[in-house]
């Protein structure tokens, strides 16, 4: 049987994601890099996995998903040996979703709304208003815990609190988190620091970062070697 393929790019919190979904399930994929600085996710073989021009996208068989919730949710619940990364139960499973659609709609379109405009207008500092809308996040995210609460749906880590954790990770380099404004996020974040998948994330960030950098100081950016496995 074929290894499901991932088609991946580090720099990706989305693409980190599905990638650290399957990861903590023990899915062994087969990764894929997409060169997007040499244009590979906007040929006509890509666009037929993913009509977007995005990382991440899935390949099993002949299953094509995108978007890096769909592509979490079908991992789990296609190859998953439990559901505590995405519960079953329907309440549960509410939660996660509420918090997979905040990612989705508000804190990565801080993101995107942050560094798209570095890397298509070459601004070389970010606006007060893309610091003020990121901090609004960070906020509502500190409020979400209540007391005794590990994680953003409960007491195990869920596919929510991974999409979270990929898009925080690179975002913190530009607005930064203030651990005494925002305790309890912080506080998530060094538990999540715990996870075995925690390098893989923080190295992908990273090097986000150091492509955001180089655009904002006007630089060439070399990207990480092509490698797969």
């Amino acid at each position: 049987m074929r290894r499901p393929t991932l088609f991946y790019i580090p720099l990706s919190p989305p693409a980190r994601t599905a990638l650290i979904t399957a990861k903590e399930i023990g899915l062994d994929l087969e990764v894929k890099i997409v060169d997007m600085f040499s244009g590979e996710h906007k040929s006509e073989k890509y666009r037929k996995i993913n009509p977007l021009a995005k990382v991440p996208a899935l390949s099993d068989d002949d299953v094509y998903v995108w978007d890096s919730h769909a592509i979490a949710i079908y991992l789990v619940e296609r190859y998953a040996t439990d559901d505590i990364l995405y519960p079953k139960d329907i309440l549960m499973r509410t939660k996660v979703n509420q918090m997979l659609f905040f990612e989705a709609t508000i804190l990565f379109q801080r993101l995107y709304d942050t560094v798209v405009p570095i890397y298509q207008q070459k601004r070389k500092e970010l606006t007060q208003e893309n610091i003020n809308s990121v901090h609004d996040a960070y906020e509502l995210l500190d409020g979400f815990f209540q007391e005794d609460q590990k994680y953003f749906c409960g007491s195990h880590m869920t596919i929510a609190d991974i999409s979270i954790w990929c898009t925080l990770l690179s975002l913190r380099f530009l607005v930064p988190i203030d651990e005494h404004k925002y305790g309890k996020l912080e506080k998530w974040l060094k538990l999540m620091k715990t996870r075995p998948t925690y390098e893989l994330n923080q190295n992908g960030a990273n090097q986000h970062y150091g492509f955001i950098k180089a655009c904002m100081e006007g630089k060439a950016f070399v990207p990480a070697p092509r490698t797969s496995n």
